[in-house]
């Protein structure tokens, strides 16, 4: 799970857009308390199947993309599904290809917050598996 995290961050901060906005500001987990924004927060929501020998399968995943506006979140939004919709980032776990599956915007009151929420679904393979 380690790697696949590392592999997460990676593609985020080096993706030329999703980098210029958030620099390192991604989060598994919730927004940490006093966090600068805007940043991006990120968990896993579910995975499918196992191809053979291979280690590949598909995860599931639920980016939050905060910000300080409304355009600000959405900005970042875009980003990450820029970011994730055709990746492949080596190391222990590659990432390959992630596609959209829902998108809504929210605001928290209580904390002047905006953030858009992007549910992806992102091939994985694993050390040892092909792509």
């Amino acid at each position: 799970m380690a790697a696949l995290y590392a592999s997460l961050y990676t593609q985020a901060t080096t993706h030329a857009g999703l980098g210029a906005l958030i620099g390192t500001r991604i989060y598994p987990g919730p927004l940490p308390q006093g966090a600068t924004l805007p940043a991006v927060t990120y968990s896993e929501v579910g995975t499918s199947g196992t191809a053979g020998s291979t280690g590949s399968y598909q995860g599931r995943f639920q980016f939050n993309a905060w910000g300080n506006t409304y355009i600000q979140a959405r900005q970042v939004a875009d980003q990450v599904e820029a970011a994730f919709r055709s990746v492949a980032v080596g190391g222990d776990t590659r990432l390959i290809g992630g596609k959209r599956i829902s998108r809504f915007d929210d605001y928290e009151a209580s904390t002047a917050r905006y953030r858009t929420i992007v549910d992806m679904r992102i091939n994985i393979v694993e050390t040892g598996g092909q792509f």
